[in-house]
């Protein structure tokens, strides 16, 4: 059986310091695929970086609510220009991440 971990933050600076033993753990225990979830314009490019350093890796690029403070209308326009630029690529597997998360009382 494929495990996929699709839900990632991979690119978090949390996981520099052992981010490659992570991911040998999570191979090790089965997990061969894993989805990278960018969350703001920000870290896009990071995220596309990390993909792009392993072939196991799945980029989604998206505008996270928790970070609508920073987000502008630019960025939606500019996420376009990624998934245009990227369209087609194999480790470009989704949009997101635009969350859900409804522990944040005052995040309508």
């Amino acid at each position: 059986m494929t495990l996929i971990d699709t839900h990632t933050h991979l690119d978090f600076p949390d996981f520099d310091a052992d981010r490659q033993t992570l991911m040998a753990n999570c191979r090790a225990v089965g997990v061969e695929r894993a989805v990278v979830l960018g969350v703001h314009q920000r870290n896009w490019q990071r995220v596309w970086d990390l993909v792009q350093s392993d072939a196991s890796l799945f980029a989604a690029f998206g505008l996270h609510p928790l970070y609508l403070d920073e987000h502008l209308l630019d960025h939606v326009e500019e996420l376009g220009d990624w998934l245009t630029r990227l369209k087609g690529h194999p480790q470009l597997c989704a949009v997101g991440e635009f969350g859900l998360d409804y522990f944040v009382e005052t995040l309508d």
